[in-house]
């Protein structure tokens, strides 16, 4: 009988400071709010494990009655960030991805380089934090694509973007150059990145 007690109130204990840490499923839509509460995200930045095919979005407010179409980041493999921010956003929308948790807090885990130097993969890191600024050599330079970024906001081309893009600089092939100003490195089917630097 104790252990079955003492069982519920760990668990009771987990959950409680699940949702009082801000951790949210991989598949729904939650309103923004300023401070997480319970089935609300909260502003700032936030992290996810990924998954092969985890997709994610926010709605914004409208602006003197025009109304912008959802912003979706395309699926792709490896961890995920995202800065939410209010009051711009309203929703956010997950679909297909692991746990979302708040950077930096308890619950979170960071997927950087290897201490041989090896960025393992496809993925949103972030500069400083999981991967050194530096130059990089992609083992799959054919199919790779890479995003250096001031922020994991929306990342879209400056052609589209309202109020000025995220991309610092974006290429194809193997060879980025991650600065130490940079905020975020983002790759997709390139392979592991090998630092040369």
């Amino acid at each position: 009988m104790r252990q079955i007690k003492h069982f519920s109130l760990v668990g009771l204990v987990a959950c409680a400071a699940l949702v009082f840490s801000g951790c949210f499923g991989g598949t729904g839509t939650y309103p923004v709010v300023p401070q997480t509460q319970h089935g609300m995200i909260g502003s700032g930045l936030w992290h996810t494990a990924g998954g092969p095919s985890c997709t994610f979005g926010t709605t914004t407010r409208p602006i003197s009655n025009i109304v912008f179409p959802p912003v979706v980041e395309p699926p792709r493999a490896g961890p995920r960030y995202v800065n939410i921010s209010t009051p711009a956003d309203v929703t956010f929308t997950t679909q297909d991805c692991q746990t979302w948790v708040q950077a930096d807090g308890p619950f979170d885990q960071h997927y950087g380089i290897s201490i041989y130097g090896v960025l393992a993969g496809d993925g949103d890191y972030r500069v400083g934090v999981e991967v050194p600024a530096g130059r990089y050599v992609a083992t799959s330079p054919a199919t790779c694509t890479w995003q250096r970024v001031r922020s994991f906001g929306h990342r879209v081309p400056d052609d589209t973007a309202m109020f000025g893009s995220n991309i610092i600089a974006s290429g194809t092939g193997g060879t980025v150059d991650i600065a130490p100003t940079d905020v975020g490195f983002v790759t997709s089917n390139c392979g592991a990145w090998v630092g040369t630097r």
